[in-house]
């Protein structure tokens, strides 16, 4: 799932993951969303989750002030990130901090 959203946040205005039909969703599934929200930050990228409620749980847990972009529907996240303004694209070496 990082390799192939990180390998697209250049191409594209905003990414909707859609994770409701996992059944299991653990620690390194949390870690992952994290790395994703970085580098879609520094991208300038719109992104939202699509969580089911193997997701839901976790982020209950591990993210209570609800600092991930997260809905129950994509139509929900579609509505999210059509909603936000454009933002400024950064240059590739922005993804993984490189200031060359």
């Amino acid at each position: 799932m990082i390799e192939y959203t990180l390998g697209h946040l250049m191409r594209v205005r905003g990414i909707v993951l859609d994770l409701r039909s996992l059944d299991f969703f653990g620690t390194e599934g949390f870690l992952a969303l994290h790395r994703v929200s970085v580098c879609c930050a520094r991208a300038g990228v719109s992104w939202v989750i699509v969580s089911g409620e193997a997701v839901s749980r976790v982020l209950r847990i591990g993210d209570p002030q609800a600092s991930l972009p997260a809905t129950r529907t994509v139509e929900a996240a579609i509505v999210t990130i059509q909603g936000r303004p454009p933002v400024e694209h950064r240059p590739a070496s922005a993804l993984n901090g490189s200031t060359r």
